[in-house]
């Protein structure tokens, strides 16, 4: 995960946001292979120029210059650039809501995030590009008043998105929920432990060791924010870690199933099956068309 440097408040009449960036929120050429990963608020990806693979909820999209996606709360995702040296650029950053009146009728278009169902938006790129290519060149310069100019640039882009869903059919009537501080909190941070740890051998213990509660109160605490039990929550990270080696990198299964924390090559067969519906050789050949 890139560490946010610049956090960013911006008001947008009543709503008032809150917009986080790395020192260097755009990247040109080859990356680093991105380790499957989410975030508590939403991020932002435009693709400003060449083309990328994203994937992004077990789904792989092939994205182009001018392409959008929203990467939802806690949504899995990575990403790879398809082009050597500087050929593409990526722009990213993050968005969380601070102060949301609702009473506003402009909530359902300002609060795209929250009701935005497709991962890809397509909008005319012309008028965003220029404004992330601004945007770039002002942190590059870092002349006097850059971020000011930076925040209007950001303002301008928000907007735009809110137009492009405003123009969409949006269920007025659907209510926009604010989980509650502590429950957000406790959920980032469990992300963080299998974010840190999922190619380690680690158990519950350690866990309700890192939450400062005991084993059965961690399963209970597994249980009632996801659904699911300790190792099956460890196991389905592993697995998306290992959809985006198969997808992504030229690691034999073997070494994609050591690096993600699997003991046993037959076990790691079995559950990539189980929860994929196809053997890891099937995944990487169908995603590699």
């Amino acid at each position: 995960m890139v560490k946010t440097i610049y956090t960013i408040p911006i008001i947008i009449g009543e709503y008032e946001y809150e917009v986080g960036m790395s020192e260097k929120p755009y990247v040109y050429g080859k990356e680093s292979l991105s380790v499957c990963h989410n975030h508590p608020g939403h991020e932002v990806q435009i693709i400003v120029s060449g083309s990328y693979k994203s994937f992004i909820s077990d789904k792989l999209y092939n994205l182009k210059e001018g392409d959008i996606y929203v990467i939802k709360p806690f949504q899995y995702h990575s990403h790879n650039s398809c082009e050597p040296n500087n050929a593409s650029c990526r722009f990213s950053f993050n968005i969380s809501a601070v102060n949301i009146k609702r009473n506003n009728s402009f909530l359902n278009a300002i609060s795209i995030f929250n009701f935005i169902k497709e991962d890809v938006i397509k909008l005319p790129s012309d008028t965003i590009l220029k404004l992330v290519y601004s945007i770039i060149e002002e942190i590059k310069n870092r002349d006097s008043g850059y971020l000011e100019i930076v925040k209007n640039f950001l303002s301008s882009i928000i907007i735009y998105l809110a137009r492009h869903e405003k123009n969409k059919d949006v269920d007025s009537n659907q209510e926009y929920s604010e989980h509650k501080s502590k429950k957000m909190d406790r959920i980032y941070n469990i992300e963080q432990f299998f974010y840190h740890n999922y190619f380690k051998s680690v158990f519950l213990e350690d866990l309700a060791s890192e939450l400062k509660v005991s084993s059965r109160q961690a399963n209970n605490i597994m249980s009632e924010l996801f659904g699911m039990s300790f190792s099956r929550k460890l196991e389905e990270i592993r697995i998306k870690n290992a959809a985006t080696l198969l997808m992504f990198s030229n690691k034999n299964i073997k070494e994609i199933s050591s690096a993600c924390g699997f003991n046993s090559i037959n076990y790691f067969y079995l559950i990539f099956k189980k929860q994929t519906g196809v053997s890891p050789s099937q995944y990487r050949n169908l995603n590699n068309k």
